[in-house]
């Protein structure tokens, strides 16, 4: 036993300097557990050899048999004696060197490239290890770092002799290349100047000449790309060069051109530098706006100046056109064929509504009315009485003053006044001419001219818009005669006619004055002309197909579109009108009402008007400035058979302003408690009521006021007397003044007066029937005409707005009295009565004629009824609850609230009226009034409501919200005793 452990002593003595050489032969380490590799290893694993060389040696070396299993055998499989060798050089080593013999190389990169070996690579003491760093394409190699320090851009490193743990890692950069760009004079090239570009992208550049200048030609390279204003070098991966050159750019020439009405500076055609910014000025004539500004045949609008930016070389071109004025349409008015009238109407300058403004007498058959362009004068062309009527227009409030009619020939259908308002011509089918007559500027009086021959059944008459030339559209010949128009004198001197299609009724000028278009009624077309311009002469271009039955055709002020009223199918044909050429391309066509007449744009060009001659009404619509397409708005009612529009325009839009209001006060017929009239002014902002000095009336008992349209008279109905009181009213105070008053039947309960102020009309309780009284317009005094049966105790009375209907609400026989009245005289005659609710207190029109309502004061609801515009009969529809018991029903100036009195609870109801059918829908919950309110009135703005409170002897006053239609109120101001009804005044401006 002892002699073979001497002999592994001797072998390991023999081994030892053996195992010095043999670094690269790791020892097992640390096998004693204290985390030190020193000599006490060593030994352990020299026991391990012993035991591996006499397994038998047990009762030396037992403890350490286990950790055999973490030898490293050599390579023959077997533990034998090569194994203890092994072992016994380890641990030799472990007593030579107490440290680690083998290192950790770890290598890593950056994006865009990569080093061989990567990762932890492990080394033994003493080796050497080399590693290959490899960029990605386009990318170059940015620096390689040892152990944190920079060794450099290179592509290869190796480690000799390890004797250390170390760390490599590389970074990578993008290839980049230079572009160089340059320019030459009198241009520029953007970047400018070398640009670093990274390997694989793009880099634009943009090559801008100076005015007057343009590329010559750019070289990329070298090579030429041709004279572009930008070049882009893709997927660079070389060095580039790019370089631009500029030559001066030709003079270019401008056609300026401006239609009539109107210039342009400068004019004609001028030279001008290429790249410069030539300025134009536009000026309209008096009279006149600009209507377009066509600049190389696009519109630019309607400006005032122009600047070309950097003109090209070539030839451009510039041309403008006017229209006329475009201030604010404040009047309208409208021939009702039928009835021999004028009506009257005011514009919303927001909507294009128009509002009843009263009306007049005109001769038999107007079919046609006329404003002079300073909106003084308007004329119609009656076509029974072969007369023109001649009105003064009060600009104010749009009213009409008759003045001297002047004859025509035999069935005139049509009356035109020139641009400059110095003549007026008409057409008269019958005698196949054309009257001409000299305005007066003063007065509008016409005095007549020469006449001229047309052709057969001359229907209408219109005037270019430079006043030079006429045209007359022939019915019968289905022609257009062409006239000259003599600037002194007016006179016209024919040219050659022109044909047209069947049955021309129309004939419209553009207000450039370079195209007309004429309506042929027989063939259902449009045709379309060019103008001379020298001389006035048309040249047929290509007609379109419009609906059924054209019966006119006009241009809008902008001169973009054209619309035509179709008689038969009932609709609105639209076109869009070619600025170069005139040519009309359709649109989608609109619905109008029955036998629409005449379509009529308004000044502004923002609305259309088309009048309906079968359903007696006029069609609102608005215009879509860039389309030219119709949006129907709205419905007026007119008075009979419209025919024909014309407006008035003004510096401003319309307004209404509250002035006076006057509340009778029945008392109580004695001497403590007498009649009055309250009198009050209006704050126009508050519409909050100051009292001024009350009228006495006496005991006469006054039960209702009313005041007639002019706002200069007032009448009362007095109950107890038996009569009408009539009063002047100061303009500047509101106090009344007494006149004559006139004898009325028993009990008259309600006095109203009709939309012209020419009629007035009480109802009669007692004698159950309504008074009649002719108005004389200078005085205001009352003549009495004959009387007319009414229902059993009417209480109420009311005209509608065309003034062509009455109705009467009869108390206790519970139903509707239904009138129509005479337009000379003012007579009733009685038609069909209609059913209404319980006790019918009063009764009332909405502004637009189409609906009423009566207030019924037993059944607590108001009845709903919508009126045949014909005949004026009354058809119901469905009612309405109201509060208990009401007594009074009103309908605000804008048609869209009505406001019930409701006496028994003291409220005051709001609804909003359907547009379409005149349904009542509540608005929100009914405000609080004073005691007792029967009578309910809104003043002429549409923004103030009164009601008169009987019981606590006062008047309410509310504020109307706009949108909404609901009520606030303010505060109530005294009245006199039993105050039973309140009415306002107002103002135009």
């Amino acid at each position: 036993m002892k002699t073979r452990i001497c002999m592994v002593m001797m072998a390991a003595a023999f081994f030892c300097v053996a195992a010095m050489t043999h670094a690269a032969v790791l020892p097992q380490g640390d096998l004693n557990g204290d985390n030190n590799i020193d000599v006490s290893d060593a030994l352990k694993t020299l026991r391990i050899a012993v035991q591996l060389v006499d397994p038998t040696a047990s009762d030396l070396f037992q403890a350490d048999v286990a950790p055999l299993s973490n030898g490293l055998p050599s390579p023959d499989g077997k533990v034998d004696i090569a194994d203890a060798l092994l072992i016994l050089r380890r641990a030799v080593q472990l007593v030579t060197w107490p440290f680690s013999i083998t290192f950790t190389i770890t290598a890593t990169t950056t994006a865009n490239g990569t080093i061989d070996p990567s990762g932890a690579a492990t080394v033994a003491r003493g080796e050497s290890q080399t590693y290959a760093i490899t960029p990605s394409t386009g990318y170059n190699v940015a620096d390689v770092l040892v152990d944190g320090d920079s060794v450099g851009a290179v592509t290869s490193y190796t480690f000799t002799s390890v004797t250390a743990d170390h760390t490599i890692s590389a970074s990578f950069t993008p290839q980049t290349f230079t572009i160089t760009a340059s320019a030459g004079a009198d241009g520029g090239i953007s970047p400018a100047g070398p640009a670093t570009v990274n390997y694989g992208t793009s880099k634009t550049y943009t090559i801008t000449p100076v005015a007057g200048y343009h590329v010559a030609d750019v070289l990329v390279d070298g090579d030429s790309v041709g004279a572009v204003t930008s070049y882009t070098f893709i997927g660079v991966t070389a060095n580039h060069t790019i370089a631009a050159s500029f030559a001066a750019n030709p003079p270019a020439t401008i056609t300026a051109d401006a239609g009539a009405n109107g210039s342009i500076s400068p004019n004609g055609i001028i030279t001008v530098p290429s790249g410069t910014s030539p300025s134009f000025t536009v000026s309209a004539n008096t009279g006149y706006r600009v209507a377009d500004v066509v600049v190389d045949g696009v519109s630019k609008g309607a400006l005032t100046s122009y600047s070309f930016t950097n003109v090209t070389a070539g030839s451009h071109t510039i041309s403008v056109s006017f229209g006329v004025d475009n201030l604010p349409a404040r009047f309208a008015y409208v021939t009702n064929f039928s009835d021999n009238t004028i009506s009257s109407y005011t514009v919303d300058d927001t909507t294009g509504r128009l509002r009843h403004n009263g009306y007049v007498a005109a001769g038999t058959r107007p079919a046609s009315v006329t404003v002079d362009p300073s909106g003084r004068f308007a004329y119609a062309a009656n076509s029974a009485s072969n007369d023109i009527s001649v009105y003064r227009i009060n600009q104010a409030t749009g009213g009409l003053t008759a003045g001297t009619p002047v004859a025509t020939g035999t069935n005139s259908r049509s009356v035109t006044v020139d641009p400059t308002g110095r003549f007026a011509y008409a057409a008269s089918i019958g005698s196949g001419t054309i009257s001409v007559y000299l305005i007066d500027q003063a007065t509008g009086a016409l005095t007549a001219g020469t006449p001229v021959a047309a052709g057969s059944g001359p229907f209408s008459i219109t005037v270019d818009p430079t006043g030079r030339f006429a045209y007359a559209a022939n019915q019968a010949s289905g022609d257009i005669s062409v006239y000259r128009i003599d600037q002194a004198t007016g006179a016209l001197t024919a040219g050659t006619p022109v044909a047209a299609g069947l049955g021309t009724r129309s004939v419209a000028v553009d207000p450039s004055g370079k195209f007309a278009y004429a309506a042929n009624n027989g063939s259902d077309t449009i045709s379309v002309y060019s103008i001379d311009q020298a001389t006035g002469a048309l040249t047929a271009g290509t007609p379109v197909a419009a609906g059924s039955g054209p019966l006119s055709v006009t241009v809008d002020p902008s001169g973009k579109f054209a619309y035509a009223a179709n008689g038969t199918s009932n609709d609105i044909s639209a076109y869009r009108i070619d600025q170069a050429t005139g040519a009309l391309t359709a649109g989608t066509p609109v619905a109008a009402g029955t036998s629409p007449a005449h379509v009529t744009v308004d000044p502004s060009g923002r609305f259309a008007y088309a009048e309906n001659t079968g359903s007696g009404t006029i069609s609102v619509y608005s215009i879509d400035p860039a389309t030219g397409t119709l949006l129907q708005s709205g419905t007026t009612s007119a008075r009979s058979a419209p025919v024909s529009l014309a407006m008035a325009s003004g510096a401003a839009a319309v307004k209404y302003l509250p002035k006076f209001a006057y509340a009778a006060n029945l008392g109580n017929g004695t001497i403590i408690s007498p009649g009055t009239i309250s009198v009050y002014r209006i704050d126009q902002v508050t519409g909050a009521l100051t009292a001024g000095t009350p009228v006495a009336v006496g005991f006469s008992g006054p039960r209702s006021v009313a005041v007639d349209p002019s706002g200069r008279f007032a009448y009362t109905a007095n109950q107890s007397s038996f009569d009408i009181s009539v009063y002047s009213i100061d303009q500047a105070t509101g106090a009344l003044t007494a006149g004559t008053p006139v004898a009325a039947g028993l009990g008259p309960a309600s006095v109203t007066v009709d939309p012209s102020g020419r009629f007035a009309y009480a109802a009669n309780l007692a004698t159950n029937d309504i008074s009649v009284y002719s108005i004389d317009q200078a005085t205001g005094a009352l003549t009495a005409g004959t009387p007319v049966a009414a229902g059993v105790n009417p209480s109420s009375v009311t005209v509608d707005p065309s003034g062509r209907f009455a109705y009467a609400a009869n108390t206790f026989a519970g139903g509707i009295s239904v009138y129509s009245i005479d337009q000379a005289t003012g007579a009733l005659t009685a038609g069909t009565p209609v059913a209404a609710g319980s006790r019918p207190f009063s009764v009332t029109v909405d502004p637009s004629g189409r609906f009423a309502y009566a207030a019924n004061e037993l059944s607590n609801d108001i009845s709903v009824y919508s009126i045949d515009l014909t005949t004026g009969a009354l058809i119901a529809g469905t009612p309405v609850a109201a509060g208990t018991r009401p007594e009074s029903v009103t309908v605000d100036p804008s048609g869209r609230f009505a406001y019930v009195a409701n006496f028994d609870s003291n409220t005051i109801s709001g609804y909003s009226i359907d547009q379409v059918t005149g349904a009542l829908s509540p608005i929100g919950t009914p405000v609080a009034a004073g005691a007792g309110p029967i009578s309910i009135t809104v003043d002429l703005s549409g923004r103030f409501a009164y009601a008169a409170n009987e019981r606590s002897n006062n008047i309410s006053i509310y504020s109307i919200d706009q949108i909404t239609g609901a009520l606030t109120a303010g505060p109530p101001v005294a009245a006199g005793v039993n105050t039973f009804s309140v009415t306002t005044t107002g103002v135009i401006q």
